[in-house]
């Protein structure tokens, strides 16, 4: 198997929010470490892929991998990937929202629940 050299592969678990900042919380451990040998797990496993791309935009892909691990190899299962947004969630295609994004829309609920209850009093 040949890996990107502008991604890095991570063991994950179906669900996991992988976002930058969890990845540098340490969250996830990174794969395709060149001083690094790692045992691939039998059976059904995640992998979490970031990538860059230096066309000018310098744009970031998040994905996932679902793989199974056999004595006949390795086989994709299934798999998913999203560009220029803050992350993905392992095993689904939901996007996870940027921080600003939902602060906007917590915001949002607020001055409409307010409205809504100032209208009501009245």
């Amino acid at each position: 198997m040949n890996l990107d050299g502008g991604s890095y592969w991570y063991f994950a678990m179906a669900n996991d929010s992988f976002t930058p900042n969890n990845i540098a919380q340490g969250d996830f451990i990174l794969f395709n470490q060149p001083d690094q040998s790692f045992q691939v797990p039998y059976g059904d496993f995640y992998f979490g892929v970031r990538t860059f791309s230096d066309f000018g935009e310098n744009i970031q892909g998040f994905g996932w991998a679902l793989m199974n691990h056999s004595a006949a190899g390795l086989t994709l299962l299934g798999s998913a990937i999203t560009y220029d947004q803050p992350g993905l969630v392992i095993g689904t295609t939901t996007t996870v929202p940027e921080p600003g994004g939902m602060s906007l829309l917590v915001a949002a609920l607020v001055i409409l629940t307010f409205t809504r209850t100032r209208n009501a009093s009245r």
